[in-house]
Order: structure tokens, then C-alpha cells, then sequence
């Protein structure tokens, strides 16, 4: 999507988290953001900039860097202040906010991230910032409350620079929740395809388009949110750059009907298609949920749920509508068939070695 709007005249940034690969292969400034600022890995330390192995893991564009503050607060100082640059073009602007992901740290916890920095080189902990062994609600909460200051000062910047009205924002997270989160009434959590891995808080405004105040339970993914974007911004279609999602600009701002379509998801042994109340699943893993129930139902991994009105999954509906299954399932099977395939002996992306410490050997980066 960067690119494409760099193509059709807009400016770009990223800043905050990156997890699309690492240097040197891979970065935000390779795929079409002009500038970046913030961290390549999954999580990082927000006050010692550690990633998740350890490794100092701060970059401006593709040079590291250092800086002093809380992360959150970082983060929203360099949107703040881009917002408020003078400038010819429209822009696109992309704030992805590690909080509240662990480790769990609020503003006033940096000696927490001391610790964790002297443990990691102590070699008590392998892998620094999964944080097991600490954490609250009550600091979950600190953390969530922390990133939604950050974004009231996004969106003061906007208005004080008279943009808010023209401006298309959207707010959602990445993944359903973990450890801390409340997931409630759906069952799961970040890293399945059940309702609580996918469903994800979602928010938008556009006040020069669209009314305020509205709500939709119309399914939608983030991957439509890059078709309606490029729409909005005259850069899409493009014949060589076939998506996935479909915009919903036409259903947002013409009041044409909501265009019904599928979506799939596909996580390691997991699979699913959403269309219209209805969910596939087919999950290869033994199901917990399963309980005490007669072993007989534990081979089965095909399901069927009204996620509309069983967020908790726990009435598989399959055998009441069996060509429904069929077909769902084939369609799964096709759209799987043109995807990459997972590779059995390599790391899904490159990334730097984690270096070696008391009792832990050091993991390079295969050829």
C-alpha cells in the first residue's frame, strides 16, 4: 500500500513496530514508506529498546539508533510532530503502537526494564521480554491507558493542524488478545482462529465522508482496509497488484450495499472462512474444549459455528448443514492452494543472531 500511494503522490511514514522481516533483507523503507521510526521486531523493551532477543533494536529508517523515553511516548512524539510538518502532498500515516503488549512496563517502571535487560545478560532468562512471571490487570490497564493518550495527541495534532476533517483514521488491533486481556464472550486468544485469536477492537472516522456515531457488526478484515484505503486515495485498483481485501468505499460513503465476501485465515495447523454468520474451522489440533466429552469427539476437525450468536464456538452446527461444510471447505482448499507454503526446516523470516550468554549458545541466521 505504501508504495501505491507514494505513486499516486502521497508522502509515507511508519513508526513503531515493524515484524516484517529484518535488515538486511527486509525493512519499511523497502516497501514504500519514505520514513520510519521504531522497532523491527515483535516486542521491544520500552525503555531499554531491547527486542525480543535481546538485541538493541531502535531504528531511524535502517540505522539504529538511540533514544531516551518511554516507548509509547516515542512513538507518538514522531507522529505528533509529523503530522504538524508542513507539507504540499497528502500523507499516509501508519502508527503501530507496541502497547500493550508485555513486557509490562509503564511509565514509571523503568527500573523493571533495567532488570530485565541484567537478567537477559545474566542468562537467567532466554528470551527477556515474554515477562511471565509478572504483570496485573491493574498494569495492562496502565499500558492500554497510556497508548490512548498517545493517540489523543495524534488526533489534537490533526485538528491543530486543520486536517481532521479530510482525514481517514483507523484504529484496530493486529491480533485478538492474550494473558491479561478479556476476551469475553469469545473463547481463544492471540494465536488461533478461533473468535477470540481474530475478532479485534475496530474503530474508524472520516467526518468529511462519513456520519459519526454509527455502529456495524458487517465482517470485515484488515486486508479490505488496504483496498478501501487505495480507493480513497485514487490508487486503486492496480492490474498488477491484485488484493485480497475489497474496498468498502462505496458501502461507507455512497450507501451501496455491504459487499459480502469471504474471509480466510490459515495459522499453522489452523484454517478458517468467515461467510456471512457463519465460520469454518477446521483445527488440527486436539481441542482442550473438549473436556471429558466421549473420545470420539476429539478426531473430529472440521466445525462449523453462528458466530454471530456463539462468539464462544461451542455449537458445532456441521451436521446440520453438510453441503454448506462441503462447499466452505472447498473454498478453503482453493484459496490455501495459491498460498505460499510454510517451509518445514527455515525460520519463517531472517533475522539477526541472538548472541550467546551463561548457559545459552548462540543462534545464528542459516544461509
Amino acid at each position: 500500500m505504501p508504495s501505491l500511494l507514494v505513486d499516486a503522490g502521497y508522502d509515507t511514514a511508519m513508526f513503531g513496530k515493524w515484524r516484517c522481516g529484518w535488515l538486511p533483507w527486509f525493512s519499511p523503507l523497502k516497501a514504500g514508506f519514505q520514513r520510519f521510526f521504531g522497532n523491527l521486531d515483535g516486542a521491544i523493551d520500552y525503555f531499554e529498546h531491547i527486542g525480543t532477543l535481546g538485541e538493541e533494536d531502535l531504528y531511524e529508517g535502517e540505522t539504529p539508533v538511540e533514544a531516551v523515553g518511554y516507548y509509547t511516548d516515542l512513538v507518538a512524539d514522531r507522529a505528533v510532530d509529523y503530522v504538524l510538518e508542513p507539507r504540499v502532498n497528502p500523507f499516509y500515516l501508519q502508527i503501530n503502537f507496541t502497547a500493550p503488549h508485555w513486557p509490562w512496563e509503564g511509565r514509571g517502571d523503568a527500573a523493571v526494564g533495567t532488570k530485565i535487560r541484567a537478567d537477559y545478560e545474566a542468562g537467567v532468562q532466554p528470551f527477556p521480554l515474554l515477562h511471565t512471571d509478572v504483570g496485573s490487570l491493574a498494569k495492562y490497564a496502565e499500558l492500554v491507558e497510556t497508548m490512548d493518550e498517545a493517540i489523543g495527541r495524534v488526533l489534537a495534532a490533526l485538528d491543530g493542524a486543520g486536517k481532521a476533517d479530510d482525514t481517514l483514521i483507523v484504529f484496530c488491533s493486529d491480533n485478538g488478545g492474550e494473558r491479561w486481556s478479556m476476551n469475553w464472550p469469545f473463547i481463544g486468544e492471540k494465536g488461533d482462529l478461533t473468535e477470540g485469536g481474530i475478532r479485534v477492537p475496530f474503530v474508524m472516522r472520516w467526518p468529511a465522508a462519513v456520519d459519526p456515531h454509527q455502529v456495524s457488526d458487517a465482517p470485515n478484515i484488515t486486508m479490505d482496509w488496504t483496498a478501501t484505503m487505495l480507493d480513497a486515495a485514487g490508487a486503486g485498483p492496480h492490474p498488477d497488484y491484485p488484493l485480497d481485501g475489497v474496498s468498502l468505499l462505496p458501502w461507507l460513503v455512497d450507501g451501496a450495499p455491504y459487499p459480502e465476501h469471504d474471509l480466510l485465515w490459515r495459522i499453522a495447523s489452523q484454517g478458517a472462512l468467515r461467510r456471512g454468520k457463519y465460520k469454518y474451522l477446521r483445527d488440527g489440533r486436539d481441542r482442550a474444549i473438549m473436556g471429558n466429552w466421549p473420545r470420539r469427539y476429539w478426531s473430529k476437525n472440521e466445525f462449523l459455528y453462528d458466530v454471530t450468536v456463539d462468539g464462544r464456538e461451542a455449537a458445532d452446527v456441521a451436521r446440520h448443514h453438510p453441503e454448506l461444510v462441503a462447499e466452505l471447505r472447498e473454498a478453503w482448499d482453493r484459496w490455501d492452494a495459491g498460498l505460499v507454503p510454510y517451509l518445514p526446516d527455515h525460520p519463517n523470516l531472517p533475522r539477526p543472531p541472538q548472541k550467546a550468554g551463561p548457559g545459552r549458545p548462540a543462534v545464528s541466521q542459516p544461509d
